[in-house]
């Protein structure tokens, strides 16, 4: 920001550092900006054998377009280079529509603004649709929205609150005072966040004050089902009370990564939430439920409830890929405990697939 320069794109947060937020392909909420990775040129490299590579988008494209999303298996990345963009203000506001309403508007909604993020709160079926769109300093102020001078929290510790009273309700089967505890989040929220301008990184990253500590699993379909989808979703919360206050649904535009959820098509987000102590029951039925529109899953979030041959069916380049993992670190020094698990079964998996060939 001294420079007059921000990231291509921002996740909810902003205190990780750069290398690990690629590395797990973190995305943003915009329909017209890809992910994370995709602002990277050039990779500096410790590899397994001690060696330090630079791996370059134009000189190395095929073993660049492996490094990232990759949790690190390739290696420490000890310098990167992205390509930035000029900093800017942003003109943000909420508005609430129930969830009937919003679905048939929701490609409308994403292609009509720069940045946006749709969260539903199914026990009461409202959805908040929060955007973001580029301005001039000051243009927003001039219209009427308020000025923020620092991070604007999605929800500040009220809302929290009230978000914590709603799961010791309904822990207890009490839910209309449950779903009161919601309407007076929107409320607020929708009164706090109804119209502001801020510089860039202090709208994007909303989540400053950190969330309730939550299991999640995130998923990403093409984003021309994006309608089919969000139906079959609401009949399933509307036949059966989920166990979380919501899930968020967010937008990315397609890039070329080999591990990218994003790989050739445009991605519809949408990250379910549960306490730890039912989050494998409810991500168990939302895979089952979802499964026939050929979703993939981000990298960082649930993938200990993945299904190994229906997800080696969602990324076309994943042989590609492992065999260069298995080139570049044969003896997988940086594989941790968890993947060493994932890496032995989705190798078995490729083997089954490949006997059945």
């Amino acid at each position: 920001a001294p420079y007059g320069l921000a990231m291509g794109t921002l996740g909810s947060i902003d205190w990780q550092t750069v290398a690990g937020a690629v590395m797990t392909g973190t995305h943003g909420g915009s329909l017209t900006t890809p992910c994370l990775h995709d602002f990277v040129q050039s990779y500096t490299l410790l590899q397994a054998d001690g060696e330090i590579i630079s791996v370059d988008r134009d000189t190395e494209p095929t073993i660049f377009s492996a490094l990232a999303p990759s949790m690190g298996v390739f290696g420490i990345v000890v310098e990167l280079k992205l390509r930035c963009t000029k900093v800017q203000y942003l003109e943000a506001s909420m508005t609430a529509l129930h969830v009937d309403k919003m679905i048939p508007r929701f490609n409308e909604i994403m292609e009509t603004n720069k940045y946006c993020r749709v969260i539903i709160y199914p026990s009461i079926k409202q959805a908040t649709i929060w955007t973001a769109n580029p301005v001039e300093k000051g243009e927003a102020v001039a219209r009427g929205a308020y000025k923020s001078d620092t991070y604007v929290n999605f929800r500040n510790e009220n809302e929290k609150s009230l978000l914590q009273q709603f799961l010791v309700h309904s822990n207890k089967n009490d839910f209309d005072e449950a779903d009161e505890c919601l309407h007076q989040v929107l409320q607020s929220q929708l009164k706090r966040l109804a119209h502001y301008e801020a510089r860039y990184n202090h709208v994007l990253c909303l989540e400053r004050n950190n969330g309730i500590p939550h299991a999640d699993i995130e998923f990403a379909f093409d984003n021309n089902d994006s309608t089919a989808v969000l139906e079959t979703v609401r009949d399933y919360c509307n036949s059966k009370r989920v166990p979380y206050y919501n899930f968020e649904i967010r937008t990315t535009k397609k890039d070329d990564a080999m591990l990218s959820c994003c790989h050739s098509r445009d991605t519809m987000w949408i990250d379910f939430q549960a306490k730890s102590d039912v989050s494998a029951e409810f991500f168990g039925e939302m895979q089952d439920l979802l499964s026939p529109f050929g979703f993939r899953k981000h990298w960082a979030k649930g993938m200990d409830h993945s299904k190994l041959d229906y997800l080696l069916q969602q990324f076309p380049k994943l042989t590609d890929w492992m065999l260069l993992v298995h080139k570049m670190d044969p003896d997988g020094k940086f594989r941790n405990d968890h993947f060493k698990v994932w890496f032995k079964k989705t190798t078995e998996a490729l083997n089954r697939k490949k006997e059945m060939a």
